[in-house]
């Protein structure tokens, strides 16, 4: 992972390569926690049918996975409107 400033504020680069992330690299990307994943997108039924085959969660140790370039590309077109919607 590199990280990088614009503004001020610390930009995470995360490799993205065949393999699936985990909550973890989530997190380490784009800063937010576990709880805030899960109430602002995971749960949220409007993202439903567009996370399909992009999220997927395993039960058990495993967890939730996702599929980093889509979910990549989920983020850049949503995480601004969810932030905003998030901090209300």
């Amino acid at each position: 992972m590199k990280t990088e400033f614009w503004n001020d504020n610390a930009i995470r680069f995360v490799e993205v390569n065949n393999e699936w992330w985990a909550v973890a690299d989530v997190r380490e990307r784009y800063g937010v926690s576990p709880a805030w994943l899960t109430d602002n997108i995971l749960a949220a039924p409007r993202f439903q049918r567009e996370l399909d085959g992009i999220a997927a969660n395993f039960a058990g140790r495993m967890g939730w996975r996702f599929e980093p370039t889509r979910f990549g590309e989920f983020m850049s077109k949503h995480f601004a409107d969810i932030a905003k919607e998030a901090a209300r």
